[in-house]
């Protein structure tokens, strides 16, 4: 006997697309004076081979008798199975444009002045709206909640919202450094800052450096760098902390 069986599935998107769903459905007889009596000695359940090229695989079963509960005689057959989508090609097609925004992103600091980081990062969250608009078309067209909604929607959230904070930082002590300034800095602080351009950012070689002068202007020029590069620093560690709780959450 062949039966076919719609059956209610436990819809959750927060892994898509190698997300899982549970769908159950029962067998019964519906005779008040029901014998029907079932059998699970016979093989186990398997799923069609056009069912697991569509992409799915059942990962596991649970097949229960139970008994009435409303009156009637017989039993009830409850089937559950656990379903995996696997799709190796979605999943990139979905992951590769975040890797990528996201190494543009983490690696603008190093791309030398604050102008050209500029355009960088106006590069980069340019591309995480172009691939967020490519990831809504391929995800599921249907309303889930804030505690469903798919894990990569939340890395696109994170990486968006880091590199316009990013941007914002970097735009502002860009705009600094095109103002005249008739007072230098405190010297210790401009030590450090001349320390971190030259020692620590691999991106600001002697002659960089030295071509920023030793005015006045050229004084804070190194400190808006130095300061750029430490709250760049501090912005991409909140990164890969938000990315490691996504992960694990």
């Amino acid at each position: 006997m062949e039966l076919s069986v719609t059956a209610e599935c436990e819809v959750n998107f927060r892994n898509y697309p190698n997300d899982e769903h549970t769908c159950c459905f029962t067998i019964e007889d519906k005779n008040f004076d029901s014998k029907i009596k079932f059998d699970l000695t016979a093989p186990g359940i398997e799923t069609q081979r056009s069912f697991r090229a569509n992409g799915w695989y059942m990962k596991s079963a649970n097949v229960e008798i139970k008994k009435r509960t409303d009156g009637y005689a017989g039993e009830i057959l409850e089937v559950c199975v656990l379903m995996e989508r696997v799709a190796g090609t979605l999943s990139a097609d979905i992951w590769v444009p975040i890797i990528i925004s996201a190494v543009v992103l983490i690696s603008s600091p190093f791309f030398g002045t604050l102008k050209i980081q500029l355009f960088v990062k106006m590069f980069s969250l340019l591309l995480q709206f172009l691939c967020f608009q490519l990831l809504v078309k391929r995800t599921p067209q249907i309303g889930v909640g804030l505690d469903e909604a798919p894990k990569v929607y939340r890395f696109y959230d994170l990486t968006i919202i880091i590199s316009t904070a990013g941007l914002l930082t970097t735009l502002i002590l860009h705009a600094l450094t095109n103002r005249e300034r008739r007072f230098p800095p405190q010297h210790d602080l401009c030590l450090a800052a001349k320390t971190i351009n030259s020692r620590f950012l691999c991106c600001m070689s002697d002659k960089s450096v030295d071509s920023f002068g030793d005015d006045i202007n050229g004084e804070w020029l190194h400190i808006f760098v130095a300061l750029n590069a430490i709250i760049s620093l501090l912005i991409l560690s909140l990164y890969i902390l938000g990315c490691l709780l996504i992960v694990v959450a």
